[in-house]
């Protein structure tokens, strides 16, 4: 095959593998952020459930997905250290998992995607910008 050829296929399919992860995050992300507005009602403090079960409109379509609440831990960040609720979604060989900060009113600050054992694709958040943090000692994110 064509040197040019190929490249031009490798990155076309690149292309349309980030716009597919993009829209999966982002979905994601509005569905807990929407369904979780005040940290008070919030479902990962307020129950002890394992799973969230969250209706999503799709196309006309409603779905559901199934969240599995990994547990509670603390990760570092360019920001800083956050206390964080791990969440996961599996679907298929595809797995997605967010670290929530408590003291951003559970904004993820961290996403990974990963599909069977390829490398795992991963955003972490560099800045914020509207939000107070509760804690006094994230001084780099005000």
């Amino acid at each position: 095959m064509c040197p040019l050829i190929s490249t031009l296929i490798s990155t076309l399919i690149s292309t349309l593998i980030s716009t597919l992860i993009s829209t999966l995050i982002s979905t994601l992300i509005s569905t807990l952020i929407s369904t979780c507005p005040l940290i008070s009602t919030c479902p990962l403090i307020s129950t002890n459930k394992t799973t969230l079960r969250y209706p999503v409109a799709d196309g006309g379509k409603l779905k559901y997905y199934d969240i599995d609440i990994i547990g509670k831990e603390r990760i570092r960040t360019k920001l800083g250290v956050f206390d964080t609720v791990r969440l996961r979604r599996v679907k298929g060989s595809r797995k997605t998992t967010l670290w929530c900060a408590e003291q951003l009113g559970y904004l993820p600050v961290r996403i990974e995607q990963q599909k069977n054992d390829d490398s795992p694709v991963v955003a972490t958040l560099t800045s914020v910008s509207g939000i107070s943090p509760s804690n006094k000692n994230l001084s780099a994110v005000r």
